[in-house]
């Protein structure tokens, strides 16, 4: 990670939305229990403000944060039954919308 002496004029990218729904597959998937994953989605989400408010704070004013992309169609996620591709990509949309 390469850092600059004035955070003001550097473009800083947080890029973690996607790990957060891996750790969501490796833990709580296969439930489909929409509390659990509201409670995992609304976690992420605090962490992430919690990211931005400490990077303001301390003077970065350029952020790009991309939304979390539907891991239901990568590879990994082949074998996933059609109704929980629909549910997990259902809990993307969430956490975008929330985000």
């Amino acid at each position: 990670m390469v850092v600059s002496n004035d955070v003001n004029t550097a473009l800083f990218i947080v890029w973690v939305n996607n790990a957060d729904f891996v750790n969501d597959m490796a833990y709580i998937y296969p439930s489909q229990n929409t509390t659990t994953w509201s409670n995992a989605i609304n976690l992420s989400l605090t962490n992430h403000f919690k990211a931005v408010t400490n990077l303001y704070a301390k003077g970065v004013r350029t952020l790009i944060m991309p939304n979390a992309v539907d891991i239901t169609q990568i590879p990994q996620y082949n074998a996933i039954a059609s109704a929980e591709k629909s549910f997990i990509r259902q809990r993307v949309i969430d956490f975008n919308t929330g985000f």
